[in-house]
């Protein structure tokens, strides 16, 4: 998988600085998935982010490409800057949306965390880029946070072992553990 989420940001960088200056968050993928793999999700700086760090932790030595990734990225930081406030945003509404159906409806929705967690990734990446540049809404992450602990069983690492490496417990505790079906 290694090579799956490096071609995903490599496949990315010639194409980032039309993202960058389009009005659209979600861009068409990058690259193209090889045979039996899954298929890749749109062109965003969060899927970037996550795709760079996945890549890290079950390969290695992408300094190259984090190094090119993070030249566009400051070149262009204004525009980067606002498609990740945007982006921000937009996760955190479907995130926020899945923890109210959860919470209606943890039986039919508890299953889906294993999959749904990803946003959450994807919005501390995003978070940990922007720094103190959040947009307004950002406060409302906590609020889910202490949401989703009324419904969070600590345990195991939920994903693929390789990827433990990439997301410590500490920082990325709801990686951690399940939702019980109630």
């Amino acid at each position: 998988m290694a090579d799956y989420d490096l071609r995903y940001v490599q496949e990315a960088l010639p194409h980032l600085k039309d993202y960058l200056f389009s009005d659209e968050l979600f861009w068409p993928a990058p690259a193209n998935n090889q045979r039996g793999e899954p298929a890749y999700p749109s062109l965003t700086l969060g899927n970037l982010f996550y795709h760079l760090e996945a890549a890290k932790a079950r390969a290695g030595g992408f300094a190259g490409t984090e190094t090119e990734l993070n030249a566009i990225l400051d070149k262009w930081r204004t525009h980067a800057e606002h498609k990740m406030q945007k982006e921000f945003s937009s996760r955190l509404r479907q995130w926020l949306a899945y923890l109210n159906d959860l919470t209606q409806k943890p039986r039919d929705n508890a299953a889906a965390y294993s999959s749904q967690v990803r946003q959450r990734v994807v919005l501390a990446l995003i978070a940990d880029a922007l720094g103190n540049k959040l947009p307004l809404d950002a406060g409302m992450l906590t609020a889910g946070d202490s949401k989703l602990k009324s419904h969070f069983k600590s345990g195991a690492f939920l994903w693929e072992a390789d990827l433990q490496q990439a997301f410590s417990k500490k920082n990325y505790w709801y990686l951690y553990g399940t939702i019980p079906a109630r």
